[in-house]
């Protein structure tokens, strides 16, 4: 009876653990919508375009971000280095012009850029309003 009770209770344990990473997983990531997504020529950095759908503590509520990652693997936008956030009227664009410049393009809606960095990761990033 003792072993049971013993092993009801990690099982009961586990379940909560791996809930518990579920909600947290999906509670943080679920108001990310991927928009576009790029890799440099050279595969070190990947650069991602995300549609974000709150207003919860952000550069930009309700607003398009971009995250610059070292790598593909780091695929979680919360992880990656935001290099823009603000308000486009349309989807934003992302080309490499070589392996050290990033370029973004996006009409703005009235001017409203909230983050806007110049370089990040050793690489340039240019804003192109279109």
């Amino acid at each position: 009876m003792g072993k049971k009770l013993i092993y009801s209770f990690l099982f009961l344990l586990l379940f909560c653990v791996l809930a518990g990473g579920a909600i947290y997983f999906y509670g943080t990531n679920i108001y990310w919508k991927p928009l576009n997504a790029i890799d440099s020529p050279n595969s070190q950095f990947y650069a991602a375009s995300y549609s974000y759908g709150s207003d919860g503590n952000r550069h930009a509520p309700y607003g398009t971000y971009i995250f610059l990652n070292e790598s593909i693997g780091a695929m979680n936008p919360i992880n990656g280095y935001v290099v823009f956030a603000g308000y486009c009227e349309n989807e934003p664009t992302l080309s490499w012009k070589n392996d050290t410049q990033l370029n973004i393009g996006c009409k703005l809606q009235s001017n409203h850029i909230r983050t806007l960095v110049s370089q990040a990761y050793g690489i340039s990033v240019v804003f192109e309003k279109k």
